[in-house]
């Protein structure tokens, strides 16, 4: 299999602290990779670090598996032993990328945005996502946060300006589209084109505002059936 078509798979929360130190979080990413599948039961290779080095890509010294597999074992525990963190995924190929190729921060920025809407669709066709909880997992949290709770490195892209170009970024560069017209949050999907997304987010509004008529018509029938009775007494 070549590795544009394999992934590696991880908890949110390695990505903290990602925009301050890139390179010791994508190694630590491939930590959390080589501890994985070295004791993934598809790995059923007789050398089983030769088995994850090669279903990888990686030319890992040795002398450095120890290191990096006790490194992965640490994060392993501390995020995915006893709970089920929300998970986001990343191609090999494109891993090794950012690990070996430079990258300005603005690029750093937009791949972390793509890696959060990843954890949040997983595998739902789209999602209305607000941008506190885009940002709250850009920040590798896995439950939403107020803005104020943000780490500064991400907390300094929440204004609409910053959230904009984030947005363009995703479309552009990653083919994330999204649509916010009359709705509170932002609707964003890998899956479906944007006339298709704009589809759904109508569908949704008529369905709301049927609902909301509704609503509003029984508690409107409810208020002159109680003037009435109240003219009665």
């Amino acid at each position: 299999m070549e590795n544009n078509h394999k992934y590696i798979n991880f908890p949110i929360q390695l990505l903290k602290g990602f925009l301050l130190d890139p390179q010791k979080v994508l190694y630590e990413i491939s930590c959390y990779a080589l501890f994985f599948y070295e004791n993934s039961p598809t790995n059923n290779t007789h050398n089983k670090f030769i088995g994850v080095c090669t279903y990888l890509g990686y030319d890992i010294r040795p002398s450095m598996r120890d290191e990096m597999y006790q490194i992965g074992q640490n994060l392993h525990d501390k995020f995915a032993l006893k709970s089920r963190p929300p998970l986001t995924g990343i191609k090999v190929q494109l891993l090794k990328e950012f690990q070996e190729e430079e990258h300005t921060k603005e690029e750093m920025l937009y791949f972390l945005a793509f890696l959060a809407i990843k954890s949040i669709l997983y595998k739902k066709p789209y999602a209305k996502i607000t941008n506190n909880f885009l940002l709250s997992r850009m920040d590798g949290r896995a439950k939403c946060c107020a803005k104020k709770d943000l780490s500064p490195e991400i907390r300094k892209y929440s204004s609409n300006y910053h959230m904009q170009k984030i947005r363009l970024a995703l479309y552009e560069k990653w083919h994330v589209v999204s649509e916010s017209k009359y709705m509170r949050g932002v609707l964003y999907s890998i899956k479906h084109t944007k006339e298709e997304l704009i589809t759904i987010a109508e569908k949704n509004r008529q369905t709301y505002k049927k609902k909301q008529e509704q609503y509003n018509t029984k508690k409107l029938r409810e208020k002159v059936r109680k003037d009435l009775n109240s003219r009665l007494k």
